[in-house]
């Protein structure tokens, strides 16, 4: 069985979570003032060790992270942020 999950993202612009294997992010959003992210995955997880990169980029900021997909764009005090999940970054992503 499978549910949805929510999960603390940082205000930085690369970052790693971990999930469950074969988890999916299907949101992200402000709430109570802290970023996060919702996955859906198995409700009995048998480990956590699948690897998904979160690259957060303001409106005009370069981005030259591969990006798999855009998983949302927020507002936030006048700012706004593009969410992606990414491959694997680059040692040096010079950005």
């Amino acid at each position: 069985m499978k549910t949805v999950f929510k999960y603390d993202l940082e205000w930085a612009d690369r970052q790693v979570v971990y999930l469950p294997e074969n988890s999916q992010i299907i949101d992200a959003e402000i709430q109570d003032e802290q970023l996060r992210i919702w996955a859906l995955h198995d409700v009995l997880p048998q480990e956590i060790n699948e690897v998904h990169y979160i690259r957060i980029a303001g409106t005009g900021h370069d981005i030259r992270d591969n990006i798999v997909r855009h998983i949302k764009t927020l507002h936030n005090r006048g700012f706004v942020w593009h969410i992606f999940e990414t491959t694997r970054p680059r040692e040096d992503p010079g950005d």
